[in-house]
């Protein structure tokens, strides 16, 4: 049993479809602006531009020491956790 062509072709010549054509690009630029918000979160990311925690900077653990909550062993070991060289921790009056 043959099928006739005009059924099985039968949009073919019907025009372009410019829905469609719309949800495409509009799916095509909503991918492109993720893959370059992606990427420039990664650069930001590998240039060490980013906001740091402040449980990563030193001046974070020099207050806790000022404060008594760590002592100054705790602070030289956090120090060379950071890779940075202690200072001479403040002494407490």
């Amino acid at each position: 049993m043959a099928v006739p062509s005009s059924i099985l072709f039968a949009d073919a010549g019907a025009g372009f479809d410019w829905e469609l054509s719309a949800l495409i690009l509009g799916l095509v630029v909503l991918i492109a602006i993720g893959v370059s918000v992606t990427l420039k979160l990664r650069a930001q990311a590998r240039s060490g531009d980013e906001f740091k925690m402040p449980e990563h900077s030193l001046v974070h653990y020099q207050k806790l020491l000022e404060q008594g909550l760590i002592d100054a062993q705790e602070y030289k070991r956090i120090c060379v956790a950071l890779g940075r060289q202690p200072k001479t921790p403040p002494t407490k009056s």
